[in-house]
C-alpha cells in the first residue's frame, strides 16, 4: 500500500512538472515571438491566406515561428537520438547480465557436482598423504602434485562461481568470468613451478 501511494505521488508530481513546464515554455516561446514580430513588422500587416496562402505563411512575421519550429525540430530529432541510442545501450546491458547470470548458474551448478564427486574423494588422498608424511614415509610427487593441483583448481572455481559474483566489482561479461579463471589457473600452474624450483633447485638448473 506504502508502495503504491509512493508511485502515485511520484506520477503526481512528474504530471504537475510537465503542466508547469508547458504552460512557462508556452508563454515564453509565444511572448518571445511576439516580440520577434514587433520588431519586424515595420507597418501593420494583414493576412489573407484564402488569396495569398504562400505568401502569407512565408511572410516577414511568420520567420521566427518557422526558426521556433525548426530549433524545436531539431532538439527533438537529437533527443530522440539519444533515447534510442539510451534505449540500446540499456537492451545491451540487459544482455549481457542475462549471459553473465545464465554462465554463472551454470558454474555454480557445476562447482557443487564437482565437489559433491570430487573433493570428498580428493580430500580422503590427501589426508592419506598427510598420513604418510606424519609417518616420515615419502609421498611421490606423481600423487601428491596432481591431487593438489585438484584441490586448488576447485577452490578457484568455487571462488570464480560463489564469491567474485557478490564482491565490490562483479564481472560484467562473460569474458571477464574467463579472465578470472584462466588468472586463478595461472596463479596455481605458477605456484607450483614456484615450489618445484624450491624444492628441485639443481634439476630445473640442469633443463
Amino acid at each position: 500500500m506504502k508502495t503504491q501511494n509512493l508511485t502515485r505521488a511520484h506520477v503526481g508530481i512528474n504530471f504537475g512538472n510537465l503542466v508547469i513546464a508547458f504552460i512557462t515554455g508556452g508563454l515564453f516561446i509565444h511572448v518571445f515571438i511576439m516580440l520577434l514580430d514587433y520588431y519586424l513588422m515595420a507597418w501593420p500587416l494583414y493576412l489573407n491566406l484564402r488569396e495569398n496562402f504562400m505568401g502569407g505563411i512565408f511572410s516577414a512575421p511568420m520567420l521566427p515561428m518557422m526558426a521556433t519550429y525548426g530549433l524545436f525540430s531539431v532538439a527533438t530529432y537529437f533527443l530522440w537520438k539519444k533515447m534510442k541510442k539510451a534505449a540500446l545501450l540499456a537492451r545491451e546491458q540487459e544482455i549481457q547480465n542475462e549471459k553473465v547470470n545464465s554462465v554463472l548458474k551454470s558454474m555454480q551448478t557445476m562447482t557443487g557436482m564437482l565437489a559433491e564427486h570430487i573433493a570428498i574423494q580428493n580430500s580422503q588422498i590427501l589426508n592419506w598423504i598427510a598420513l604418510q608424511k606424519a609417518q616420515g614415509r615419502t609421498v611421490s610427487e606423481k600423487v601428491q602434485q596432481p591431487s593438489e593441483k585438484i584441490a586448488a583448481t576447485l577452490q578457484s572455481l568455487s571462488e570464480v562461481a560463489f564469491v567474485f559474483p557478490y564482491a565490490e566489482n562483479p564481472p560484467k561479461k562473460v569474458r571477464d568470468i574467463e579472465s578470472l579463471l584462466k588468472g586463478k589457473l595461472f596463479q596455481i600452474e605458477r605456484y607450483r613451478d614456484m615450489l618445484k624450483e624450491t624444492v628441485h633447485p639443481q634439476k630445473v638448473i640442469q633443463r
